[in-house]
């Protein structure tokens, strides 16, 4: 944990020898860390979890758990505090499965909201999931009302080649996320086109291409980009209050104002990963 006003750092989690903590996201009542917890458990034995941490009684509580045949990830709490939603995937009694579910905390059971797995997000008034899902002619971002089921799509396919990372705004009525620009709208340096004719090389990317921080109303209409950064695989949160974005990069950790401006660096380097606000 950082805090802001002296860069002053807390380690919540120990990560695990072999492994490492994942996807952490604070309750709505800041009381509570819900996070994946994965690692090769005697350096044989793949093991994947989710865990809470309740910061008020210090107590950590392990509530999925499996040995290689399971994986969960990205638990993100609803409004209400007494459920998670997150992703599951692997074989389960013998069956395979790949899905996001509503799973609560207090009994144990989950529900299956959509049987897929990609890039998500709940919105804070509890009403969409939004979901970054691959389709036939590319990525596009997918908003599911909760109550009635019904779907739309509020990024297209073929608007980018990459999308990422999705993240509601406190308000519910904006939805943030990274993406890529189609590499055809890519603009090239006067170098990189020499190289491209005379050598055939085309760009090099570390995992994937460089993506930007973009932002799409909830109600419809076209995305605005927030900030041109070209990071590789770029991490974002907003503030509890919506005024500012956290952004995490290879390079370091910044917050933007959301209204636009400048980016300033609060550590550095960063690195790869999620990021959340304290509540």
């Amino acid at each position: 944990m950082l805090t802001l006003d002296n860069a002053q750092t807390r380690e919540l989690v120990p990560a695990p020898e072999l492994g490492q903590v994942t996807s952490a996201r604070w309750s709505p009542d800041g009381s509570r860390i819900a996070y994946g917890f994965a690692e090769v458990r005697d350096r044989r034995i793949p093991v994947s979890e989710v865990r809470v941490l309740d910061l008020s009684g210090s107590t950590n509580q392990t509530l999925l758990s499996s040995q290689a045949a399971l994986a969960f990830g990205t638990p993100i709490w609803a409004p209400d505090g007494s459920h998670l939603y997150l992703t599951r995937t692997g074989l389960e009694q013998g069956q395979r499965v790949r899905r996001i579910e509503r799973f609560d905390v207090a009994t144990g059971e989950s529900q299956t909201i959509l049987d897929d797995v990609a890039p998500f997000d709940i919105s804070p008034d509890g009403r969409w999931l939004a979901v970054a899902r691959a389709g036939t002619f590319g990525q596009s971002i997918l908003l599911i009302d909760l109550d009635s089921g019904e779907q739309r799509p509020i990024v297209q396919e073929r608007e980018f080649d990459t999308i990422g990372m999705p993240r509601f705004d406190p308000s519910s009525t904006r939805l943030f996320f990274t993406a890529a620009a189609l590499i055809s709208e890519v603009p090239s340096s006067p170098a990189e086109r020499f190289a491209d004719a005379a050598l055939g090389l085309g760009r090099a990317f570390a995992h994937g291409l460089p993506q930007d921080i973009y932002a799409a109303p909830i109600a419809g209409g076209a995305p605005s980009k927030v900030l041109a950064i070209s990071a590789d695989e770029p991490a974002m949160a907003p503030s509890p209050d919506g005024t500012q974005l956290a952004i995490l990069t290879v390079d370091a950790l910044s917050t933007l104002p959301t209204g636009g401006g400048k980016p300033t660096p609060v550590l550095a380097p960063g690195g790869y990963g999620s990021v959340d606000w304290a509540r």
